[in-house]
């Protein structure tokens, strides 16, 4: 389903505006350097934090007006938040929604993994344990939040390749947040850029990257 968000939210004394829409089977990147909004937009499509103004509406649907089961928004955060006390398996299977669990644990490799418990994993293991976990709840929007930001730079690579392989596949609407150019090339089709809680850019990441529009953009993006 597509992910349509007009939004306005404060958090603490930070305000965000944002207007986006995100076609299903397409990636959406929220580009921007450390306090820019990102993450409060993540927890303002998500209904963690509450709307002073606007909508968030999945397939038309007002997500704000809906309990929190039945939004059918998964999220994956920057430090994953696995519970330490359950098993990989256990947590893939956490979400009321939840199906196929042990199908999601095989597609993302982590079979031989299902009954350790998150400290006993790697960062390139939660991360996949933390996508499987969104994935296996059949969401109609996934956000992810800075997902490779915790993963030494070594796996980073492999991992982000990876998710790309996933995101493809997925048939719902994604927005991953990032500060990361290489993070965008590899797993996003359209880009918004944030800076100071405001959108400064959008459009294709061919055509961000050919004519970028502020200082930040062109730095980046070299």
């Amino acid at each position: 389903m597509s992910l349509d968000v007009s939004i306005r939210a404060h958090r603490g004394g930070f305000t965000l505006e944002l207007d986006a829409f995100v076609e299903p089977g397409r990636t959406l990147a929220l580009l921007g350097p450390n306090g820019a909004g990102k993450s409060t937009a993540v927890a303002a499509i998500s209904g963690l934090v509450p709307l002073d103004e606007g909508h968030v509406r999945v397939g038309g649907r007002a997500v704000e007006a809906l309990p929190a089961e039945e939004r059918r928004v998964s999220v994956v955060f920057q430090d994953y938040l696995l519970f330490p006390h359950l098993t990989v398996e256990q947590n893939v299977a956490f979400s009321p929604r939840a199906v196929d669990a042990a199908g999601w644990l095989d597609r993302l490799d982590l079979r031989r993994l299902a009954g350790l418990r998150p400290p006993q994993l790697s960062g390139g293991q939660a991360q996949r344990v933390a996508l499987a976990r969104a994935l296996a709840a059949e969401p109609d929007v996934l956000l992810l939040d800075e997902p490779l930001a915790a993963l030494d730079v070594e796996v980073r690579d492999d991992v982000r390749a990876e998710l790309a392989r996933h995101l493809a596949a997925f048939g719902g609407a994604t927005v991953v947040v990032t500060h990361s150019w290489a993070d965008v090339l590899a797993l996003a089709a359209d880009v918004i850029v944030l800076e100071d809680g405001r959108v400064t850019q959008r459009g294709t990441v061919e055509e961000v990257a050919s004519r970028p529009a502020t200082p930040y953009v062109r730095k980046l993006v070299g």
